[in-house]
């Protein structure tokens, strides 16, 4: 019986002495060593295995953002510049004050574009705007618009933010506009796989999370991995039925909650040029200087296939980023005449390139030489590629507008290196508010025939003119539905 409490003292003696290394351990690391812990330290792996080079970009986008375990990223509390002002919940604007009785609360689930991102300064949005007349004409409402907007939002992170935050904000109504970045090329996970990726769901997990030994032993097995090798498969955000699985969600949560809900389809131009929006973040690197972006991306965007760019007609002639992004477009230097006979020359050793083919007919059009017959022989060999069918509708477009709309558009839909809005996402608003019976704001046609180099700074976002356009409309939209609102 001795011996037995004896083996019981020394096994409790031995499992306190390993509790107190532990703790003493534990309490040294946090006291000697500056690291990361838990999500940060674990989506930085991921990050660079997955090739998700879009966490890079947005995790401290223009210093207003900050890494957030739930959203991946979001606005920073309390970050002030001159373009923005972020109050202490992490959203743009004033401080939201407690919900008087009187008062009619909007709560805006949305991308860059609602946020403002291109104007001066984040206060000239149309959703500023909109509450600004939406007041004026219902003076004896107190109308409030919280702006949730975050540069690089999917509609699955409206979603999750709308679960995270929409009960505490009370909002009467909640309005959507998201959707440009959904069908963007992250890397190799989509929003909903990187969550179960970086989400600690057990309670071990979390526990975890939060030791520093854990960490420094998790950093030394991952230390000790190969780099990945071989290539995985490229995926949009958010594809298409998970883009309604979102809807599905905010629709049920606004329902079970007596919340109305607007859907907004979302414009973008046709004139932007494919393959170019992300040619600058291709030499992007984590804190380890390891690149981030997938090397099929890499090796996509730095092949050699020359735009018709007709300077004209682009968007954000006067803004400074969009111009470096324009720059990053391939084209041949030199007189055109003479780029076109060279690329005649190599096409006799090579006449079924379809790259010099599309390099040839652009130099031509550059010299005022014919080049439809090429470019259109050139998308059917390449029926994929968004290039000859932009090419081909920037050389239809001063003539005929109708034929150029369509290559246009059909470019706009294969470009999947950029981060707008494929037709699909509008099409799915469309029938989904139809179906349950929704309010639509059908932004997007706001600017059909519009000239696009006065209403859009880039890709997608809307100059001060277009702001104030969407403004407008949703004012009219929506006035006589808060009379009689609550």
């Amino acid at each position: 019986m001795a011996s037995t409490h004896s083996r019981a003292r020394m096994l409790l003696f031995s499992i306190a002495a390993v509790v107190i290394l532990f703790v003493v351990l534990e309490l040294t690391l946090r006291a000697v060593v500056s690291i990361s812990v838990g999500y940060i330290s674990k989506r930085q792996d991921i990050t660079f295995e997955y090739k998700l080079w879009q966490m890079h970009l947005f995790d401290s986008f223009m210093g207003m953002n900050e890494p957030d375990p739930q959203l991946f990223w979001r606005l920073k509390p309390g970050y002030k510049s001159d373009f923005i002002s972020i109050d202490s919940d992490g959203f743009a604007g004033p401080e939201i004050k407690p919900k008087q009785a009187n008062e009619f609360r909007i709560f805006f689930l949305g991308d860059s574009t609602p946020l403002g991102l291109g104007l001066p300064k984040a206060n000239l949005t149309f959703v500023r705007q909109l509450q600004t007349m939406l007041q004026q004409q219902l003076p004896d409402k107190t109308v409030t618009v919280i702006n949730g907007s975050v540069a690089g939002y999917t509609s699955w992170q409206c979603r999750k933010q709308l679960e995270l935050d929409g009960d505490r904000l009370h909002p009467d109504m909640v309005i959507t506009y998201f959707g440009n970045n959904d069908p963007s090329i992250n890397g190799y996970l989509t929003d909903e796989e990187l969550y179960r990726q970086t989400s600690h769901s057990g309670w071990l997990n979390r526990l975890l999370a939060h030791s520093y030994i854990y960490q420094l032993l998790k950093g030394v097995v991952l230390g000790l991995k190969p780099t990945p090798t071989g290539e995985k498969t490229l995926t949009p955000r958010v594809p298409l039925a998970q883009a309604k699985e979102n809807l599905e969600f905010i629709y049920h949560w606004c329902r079970s909650r007596n919340v109305s809900l607007v859907l907004c389809t979302v414009p973008t131009p046709d004139l932007w040029p494919p393959g170019i929006e992300f040619k600058i973040f291709t030499t992007g690197r984590d804190s380890e200087g390891r690149l981030v972006m997938a090397s099929r991306m890499q090796q996509d965007l730095e092949q050699h296939w020359s735009l018709c760019l007709d300077t004209l007609l682009l968007p954000g002639r006067s803004d400074e980023w969009t111009q470096q992004v324009y720059q990053t477009a391939y084209r041949d230097l030199g007189d055109p005449g003479r780029v076109a006979e060279l690329y005649a020359d190599q096409l006799k050793a090579s006449p079924d390139d379809p790259r010099l083919l599309n390099n040839f007919a652009v130099a031509r059009w550059y010299a005022g030489q014919s080049s439809d017959s090429i470019l259109a022989r050139v998308a059917t060999m390449t029926p994929a590629n968004p290039v000859p069918f932009y090419n081909r509708g920037i050389v239809d477009y001063r003539s005929v507008r109708d034929s150029a709309k369509v290559y246009l558009d059909s470019a706009k839909q294969l470009d999947n290196y950029s981060l707008r809005i494929k037709k699909g996402y509008n099409d799915l608003y469309l029938s989904f508010a139809k179906s349950h019976s929704l309010v639509l704001a059908n932004v997007d046609s706001l600017f059909n025939g519009l000239p696009e180099n006065e209403y859009f700074i880039d890709h997608c976002h809307p100059t001060e003119v277009g702001h104030s356009l969407i403004a407008h409309f949703l004012t009219d939209l929506l006035r006589g539905r808060l009379i009689t609102t609550k």
